[in-house]
């Protein structure tokens, strides 16, 4: 066998390397047509007909071509011809977001801005395109408050509209998902009554912090709960509205974006704890009114506490605040009459128990029998039903009454049983003439400490 001269074997070589190399650029440029055909698919038919207008003078070339090279070199001359309507739709759509937004630039600064989207590079282009179609579509649809935001960017900042795209998209996109959940709230206060003045949307300091996702769903749980309140206060004449409006008012007076969820929340918990309050008090009253002011106990007491209670739907509150130390206050005026009571079902347990252990014969008072076998009736037993206790306080007081006119004696029944309840709750009564037969009546039946002692 006839070994192959090396010379001709190298040259061999080098035209299989140089076929390979041709291969794969041929490869390359086909792929480079098909990116080419997408990209020009995409295009509207204005700029389609003005690349296959460009490219009519490259249709001779390529038929004339004989060398891989040759039609390789035509890759420049294709590229400029896609690359041209593409620079046009990036340019197009630029022109249209610019317009869509009215922000004002001085025409240097336009021109700048569009050189920036001339001098991109091809595989840019048509994204930017799709980018600045988008963002103008989506900002058409805004209303002018939105508009002007974007317009003021654009203003401070013109180099943000091309140099930053994808983050003024971002900050676009969360403009309007930020001015979607506004309005939400907005909604959901428009038809309250203690709605703070303006609107949310009008308000250029929540559109800041773009990236915070401002849970409105929630802020709108806090808006019913507080409207439901309000109504139901409003409804048993309790009117809050004014009060509930400046709350919120003052809540919101420079507050960011960030603080609304927990503005609305504060004063939702704030005026549920107020209506809880309210709803003891008129719970306390009802039970008072219905054991009444004319029954000979607790008379002025229980009629001092209605018509305190009365004056809190007749006064005018600025703040919730002033409301909640009302009700304070007037809680605190009921806990003192629930002790006194206390202290006085007490004293009747034992003074009856004292009495039926000198006499078992007696009848006993017409209370429960879980009461009459209680010795220590607390505040807050009282404060839990308090017209069962005035009622059996009541029934104790008529049985002593009873009990108290059988005896004999020139004494009035009524003063000698208050005297007595007085020295079992653990005051002391000094002897006089005005009560001095009294006393001795108790004496002549009761075991009586007597301190004797000179002024």
């Amino acid at each position: 066998m006839t070994e192959i001269e090396p010379d001709f074997a190298a040259d061999i070589n080098r035209t299989v390397k140089s076929l390979r190399k041709q291969q794969e650029e041929l490869d390359e440029f086909a792929n480079f047509l098909d990116e080419a055909d997408e990209q020009i698919s995409n295009l509207d038919e204005t700029k389609q007909r003005a690349f296959y207008d460009s490219v009519d003078s490259l249709q001779q070339k390529v038929q004339d071509v004989e060398r891989v090279p040759a039609l390789l070199a035509l890759k420049e001359d294709i590229t400029e011809s896609i690359h041209s309507p593409l620079r046009e739709s990036a340019l197009d759509s630029f022109d249209d977001f610019m317009a869509e937004t009215g922000a004002d630039l001085s025409d240097g600064d336009i021109e700048d801005l569009r050189e920036d989207v001339e001098n991109s590079v091809q595989s840019e282009l048509e994204s930017t395109a799709e980018t600045y179609q988008d963002l103008a579509a989506r900002v058409a649809e805004y209303p002018p408050e939105l508009t002007e935001i974007i317009a003021d960017w654009i203003e401070q900042f013109p180099n943000f509209v091309t140099t930053r795209r994808t983050e003024l998209e971002e900050n676009i996109i969360n403009l309007e998902t930020r001015f979607e959940a506004l309005t939400t709230i907005d909604d959901a206060l428009v038809d309250t009554e203690w709605a703070p003045e303006g609107t949310l949307t009008d308000n250029r300091q929540y559109f800041r912090n773009l990236e915070y996702d401002l849970p409105d769903n929630a802020v709108c749980d806090d808006i019913n709960t507080i409207d439901t309140i309000v109504a139901a206060l409003d409804e048993d004449n309790l009117r809050i509205i004014n009060p509930v409006q400046n709350n919120i008012d003052d809540r919101l007076d420079g507050a960011d974006v960030d603080e609304l969820p927990s503005a609305f929340a504060e004063l939702a918990s704030e005026i549920t704890e107020l209506k809880n309050r309210y709803d003891k008090i008129r719970d306390y009253a009802e039970a008072l009114e219905e054991f009444g002011t004319d029954r000979g106990l607790f008379e002025s007491e229980v009629d001092d506490l209605l018509a305190t209670t009365k004056r809190l739907k007749i006064n005018s509150y600025n703040t919730i605040s002033a409301l909640k130390n009302e009700l304070r206050q007037l809680e605190r005026e009921y806990d003192g009459f629930f002790e006194s009571v206390a202290d006085r079902l007490n004293a009747q347990w034992e003074m009856v128990a004292d009495l039926r252990q000198n006499n078992a014969d007696l009848e006993e008072p017409s209370v429960s029998e879980k009461l009459a076998d209680t010795n220590s009736i607390s505040t807050a037993t009282v404060s839990y039903q308090p017209l069962a206790m005035l009622e059996a306080c009541k029934a104790y007081d008529e049985w002593l009454k009873a009990r108290f006119e059988q005896f004999e004696g020139n004494f009035e029944t009524s003063d000698a049983i208050h005297i007595w309840e007085r020295l079992y709750e653990g005051e002391e009564v000094r002897i006089s003439e005005d009560n001095k037969d009294e006393i001795l009546a108790l004496a002549s039946r009761f075991t009586l400490n007597v301190v004797l002692g000179s002024e």
